[in-house]
């Protein structure tokens, strides 16, 4: 991952533990996190398992 536009979706399309880590990071960042974490472990999955499955990473 060195700048190279695209490298992102390589990272998100190859590696599931990539992707649930990049979806906490950003509902960390867009969720009021003062009562700690931002989503239950149910809503993440199912969040991971619909780009997971529909692999929307790498659409343009």
């Amino acid at each position: 991952m060195h700048g190279r536009p695209g490298s992102i979706v390589e990272f998100l399309e190859d590696s599931p533990l990539g992707l649930a880590s990049w979806l906490l990071e950003k509902f960390h960042g867009w969720s009021d996190t003062r009562g700690g974490v931002p989503i239950r472990t149910d809503r993440l999955i199912d969040n991971l398992m619909m780009y997971w499955l529909t692999g929307p990473a790498g659409s343009r």
